[in-house]
């Protein structure tokens, strides 16, 4: 469960929690290195989420949902190495607890 807490630092995005009042956790895996630094830092310093990893590709994405086991994951559908299909089957082949995004 989530709640969302308007009066957020800027204003502009709600600050996003979890009922016990923790920030998600999330990794942002991303082809493109503007948007991947982009999304991260939008992640964090806007809406209040704790990044745990940024990932260029695949493979990295993988490894980074079983090390870190976020919350949630910004997963480019377009990613190289690993398709992002294929890190979506593991994922759930594997029963790992993230939301993939």
């Amino acid at each position: 469960m989530w709640s969302r807490d308007r009066a957020s630092a800027r204003g502009d995005f709600p600050v996003i929690q979890a009922v016990d009042r923790k920030p998600w956790s999330v990794v942002v895996a991303e082809r493109l290195a503007l948007l991947r630094e982009g999304l991260a830092s939008l992640c964090e310093h806007r809406m209040g989420l704790r990044v745990l990893a940024v990932c260029a590709d695949g493979e990295e994405a993988l490894r980074a949902i079983r090390t870190h086991r976020p919350g949630v994951v910004l997963l480019d559908l377009g990613i190289p190495r690993l398709s992002a299909h294929e890190v979506i089957r593991r994922v759930r082949q594997e029963e790992l607890p993230s939301k993939l995004v």
